[in-house]
Formats: C-alpha cells, sequence, structure tokens
C-alpha cells in the first residue's frame, strides 16, 4: 500500500490545474485563429499540435519553433509564414499554400503536403522523411540539404531535379 500525503495531492492537484489552463489557452488560441486568422501575428514556439486550422489565414505570420504536430492545415494560407525549425511532423498540409515560406530546419516527416504549393518556399535542411508530396509544386524551392527519404508522390524527373539542388534521398531499394 503506497501512502500519499498532503504534498503529493497539493502537487497533483496543481500539476492537473495547470494542464488544464495551458489546454483551456491552447483552445483559445486556437479558437481565435481559426475566427479572426493570424496574418502577420507572432506565434513563436506556439504550441498548435493537434489544432485544426483548416482554412485558415496565416500568411506571414511568425510560427518559429512552434509545435504544430498532427496539426490539420488543409487549405490554409501560409505565403511568406516563417516556420523556421517548426515541428509539423504527420501535419496535414494538403492544399495549403505555403509559397515563399520559410520552412528552414523544420520537421515535415510524415507529412500530407499533397497539392500543397511550395513555389520558392525554402526548405533548406528541413525533413521531409515518410511526407507526401502527391501533386505537390516545389517549383524554384531552395531544398539544399532537405532530407526526403521514402518521400511519396515524387516522380524520378522530380527526384532528379530536387537531386541537382541538393536534396537527399537515401529511399530503401
Amino acid at each position: 500500500i503506497k501512502i500519499i500525503n498532503h504534498h503529493t495531492i497539493k502537487n497533483f492537484c496543481k500539476s492537473s490545474n495547470d494542464e488544464k489552463i495551458k489546454n483551456e489557452k491552447k483552445s483559445c488560441l486556437v479558437e481565435e485563429i481559426r475566427t479572426k486568422g493570424a496574418v502577420e501575428r507572432n506565434l513563436r514556439s506556439a504550441d498548435l499540435s493537434e489544432a485544426n486550422l483548416s482554412n485558415t489565414k496565416l500568411s506571414e505570420a511568425n510560427l518559429s519553433g512552434a509545435n504544430l504536430r498532427s496539426a490539420d492545415l488543409r487549405d490554409a494560407n501560409l505565403n511568406n509564414a516563417n516556420l523556421n525549425n517548426a515541428n509539423l511532423n504527420n501535419a496535414n498540409l494538403s492544399n495549403a499554400s505555403l509559397r515563399s515560406a520559410n520552412l528552414r530546419s523544420s520537421n515535415l516527416s510524415g507529412a500530407n503536403l499533397r497539392s500543397a504549393d511550395l513555389r520558392d518556399a525554402d526548405l533548406r535542411s528541413a525533413n521531409l522523411n515518410a511526407a507526401d508530396l502527391s501533386c505537390a509544386d516545389l517549383k524554384d524551392a531552395n531544398v539544399e540539404n532537405a532530407h526526403f527519404i521514402n518521400s511519396q508522390g515524387i516522380s524520378e524527373s522530380l527526384k532528379q531535379d530536387l537531386k541537382a539542388r541538393g536534396a537527399i534521398f537515401e529511399d530503401s531499394p
């Protein structure tokens, strides 16, 4: 039998309340972004993991270092957004517009980028391992040192073009 003292209960309640407050703040922030958009807003290091931000206007927003893991960003406008070092692991960015976005050193592993507009995007040193890039537009994107290991939806001709621009492919045989 484990004895629980008053301090243990107090610390548990405090941490539970802290977590509840954190989740409420996150929900309010997500709702605010969904209703008002976040054009040019500073959301640096924000926790927006698993948030539904589909169809939102996030152009020119500062999302550097933000946690957008498993976020729904379908059809979102992220043109000129700063997503440097952001975590977009398993995010849904299908049909999203990311023209001239800064995605340098971002984690896009497992992301759904089907039909995403990545023209002129900065993807240097980004992790796109196992990402779905079917019908994505990577015209003039900077892909130097970007990793595309086991990425899907990339034709052989696009693969060769990306390699010529400095992308890294180490696909399994």
